[in-house]
């Protein structure tokens, strides 16, 4: 979660030089956090004092919130993870208790922040962690918030297209590319975490070990109620 405030983590798993798997999964974290203007938001530091800011996902229902907190719309991966993860942890009626805060819907993280930089909102529910570290590495005034709860995390998929022309080609690229120097580079391009040890976090970020994170254990389960979320998530959110 992001919000204003006065004054894709991904890993990888697939080691450089072994056979190459069909594909091998990553996670990108989506979280909270309060920040001084937002991560994009050139604005004044009065926006939410810290004293203010949300410590807890509870904290986010705050009827303070109203009209001032945005998401991501039906269609984002990362976004049906928390709705997911979130239901199972506090249960149904958080989502409930949310729409009544009458969030907005974006399709990227770019507008989500572009909102708090002009401050016409002041919180980003589940916001990306690389996306903090990106505005934050451009100087906005944020602070991330990492509620106890825990952060819900989703997965990315990195293989090698089937009967593709190129295939050893397209092992050479995977193999470096999931090695430390490709991680690495990885990181500090796009903000994002390795769940390799041997790589070191995205600039300006804690180590992913550092972080309690809330992935579906029943991915069949989670990919059975994309139906249902899409439904309550378009609800919730006005678009439907």
């Amino acid at each position: 979660m992001s919000a204003s405030r006065p004054g894709r983590s991904t890993p990888r798993c697939w080691p450089s030089g072994r056979r190459a798997p069909t594909s091998s999964t990553s996670c990108n974290c989506p979280t909270w956090a309060w920040c001084s203007i937002s991560r994009k938001r050139p604005a004044t530091c009065a926006v939410v004092a810290e004293a203010d800011a949300p410590k807890t996902w509870a904290d986010a229902l705050d009827p303070k919130w109203t009209d001032a907190v945005n998401v991501k719309v039906s269609n984002s991966g990362l976004q049906h993870v928390a709705w997911f993860e979130l239901r199972q942890t506090l249960g149904p009626d958080y989502w409930k208790k949310f729409a009544e805060l009458k969030p907005r819907a974006f399709d990227s993280y770019v507008q989500q922040y572009d909102r708090l930089v002009n401050q016409q909102d002041k919180l980003i529910h589940t916001a990306q962690y690389s996306g903090y570290l990106e505005w934050k590495a451009k100087g906005a005034p944020v602070a991330f918030v990492t509620p106890p709860g825990g952060l819900p995390a989703t997965a990315e998929s990195w293989g090698i297209v089937g009967n593709a022309p190129h295939p050893n080609a397209a092992r050479l690229y995977m193999d470096w590319f999931l090695s430390p120097v490709g991680q690495k580079a990885n990181g500090e391009g796009l903000y994002v975490h390795s769940v390799r040890t041997d790589v070191p976090p995205p600039p300006g970020g804690i180590p992913i070990t550092q972080f309690k994170l809330l992935m579906p254990e029943d991915w069949q389960a989670f990919l059975a109620s994309r139906a249902e979320f899409q439904r309550e998530w378009d609800r919730l959110t006005g678009l439907r």
